[in-house]
């Protein structure tokens, strides 16, 4: 996506990954099932989120269900387009998680021990008094399973190809 932000003075904003199995179709307000409250963390239950602070500096965090990374720092030019990239990769049971910013790496490949299979993307933010412009364009959401592996028919078929143009030379 790409992000404008200006006058940042607020507490930040939170991009999640809400699981639907847990949530459902609804707002969800972080701090749901238990978890941190603020806005900018997107800490939801059973779901990832990537936390963009502002306030007293620029520090980000990713979380899931609770457990949540320590500061990354990054810079977010004021009143600038930026592009924001948020990759989630399936790994086992969990996801490996990167961002970054203006193309700087904010983090790359945090593990958590899990993600949701099924989820939407949430977005929220809050000002704790103060106050930031944050204009958001431009979201792509690209998803992908497994590659299949190809039939048992189109590799014989494949080899019977290769073999007959073998012969033919």
């Amino acid at each position: 996506m790409d992000l404008r932000a200006d006058r940042i003075a607020a507490d930040g904003f939170g991009v999640g990954f809400v699981d639907v199995a847990t949530h459902g179709n609804d707002l969800v307000r972080s701090g749901a099932g238990g978890r941190r409250s603020e806005e900018e963390r997107a800490a939801y239950s059973n779901s990832v989120g990537v936390g963009f602070r502002t306030f007293n500096g620029t520090n980000a965090t990713v979380n899931y269900d609770g457990l949540e990374s320590g500061d990354f720092g990054y810079s977010l030019p004021a009143g600038e387009w930026v592009s924001v990239e948020i990759s989630m990769t399936r790994s086992g049971d969990g996801a490996l998680v990167s961002a970054s910013i203006a193309g700087e790496s904010v983090f790359t490949d945090f593990a958590l021990a899990g993600a949701p299979d099924d989820f939407r993307i949430q977005i929220g933010g809050r000002t704790g008094g103060s106050s930031m412009d944050l204009d958001i364009d431009n979201i792509n959401l690209t998803t992908g399973g497994a590659v299949p592996e190809p039939s048992g028919a189109l590799l014989a078929g494949l080899g019977l190809l290769a073999l007959g143009a073998r012969r033919k030379r």
